[in-house]
């Protein structure tokens, strides 16, 4: 609004891809939201990568586009973003330990033939899978002839433990 005597203010020059990106949002979705190599997305790439953030550097922009389609709030946009850096953290962790273990061979129990081995008690092996032992401080030893499946067990112990939660 102008008062009178007052001078127009000046029309501000606009970034013309940033400001059809933002009438993209703004016109109810007409047109499809193309990626925008502002100054704000590079700066804010740069950050993220800085912050060591990499799934959200890698998803805020698709996922941004997808809550403005979807009329998400800015909080749940937010919170989306941070479950999906946890989840991929857990991810790579998950990879990393399983990795630095060097098992010889990736195993579970599912691939373990109880059949080959009718010595082996499963009930004891789905015991020890449970992990009880761990709260009531106690030690597993694994005794056995070569080739009863000691190291499969073992194996698909640690795995179950690092994969599941």
């Amino acid at each position: 609004m102008v008062q009178p005597g007052w001078p127009a203010a000046p029309a501000r020059p606009r970034d013309s891809a940033a400001a059809s990106g933002l009438l993209c949002l703004l016109a109810a979705r007409r047109c499809p939201m193309k990626p925008i190599e502002t100054k704000s997305l590079v700066l804010l790439q740069h950050h993220l990568k800085l912050l060591r953030l990499p799934t959200i550097h890698d998803e805020c922009e698709r996922l941004a586009v997808r809550c403005a389609q979807e009329n998400v709030d800015h909080l749940a946009f937010l919170l989306q973003l941070c479950e999906l850096e946890l989840l991929d953290r857990e991810k790579r962790s998950t990879q990393r330990r399983l990795r630095f273990a060097r098992f010889p061979n990736h195993k579970t129990l599912d691939d373990f033939k109880f059949e080959s081995q009718p010595s082996l008690n499963r009930l004891l092996v789905a015991e020890l899978m449970r992990c009880q032992y761990l709260e009531q401080r106690e030690s597993v030893i694994l005794i056995g002839n070569p080739g009863t499946g000691k190291t499969h067990v073992a194996i698909a112990k640690a795995v179950a433990t690092w994969v599941l939660p």
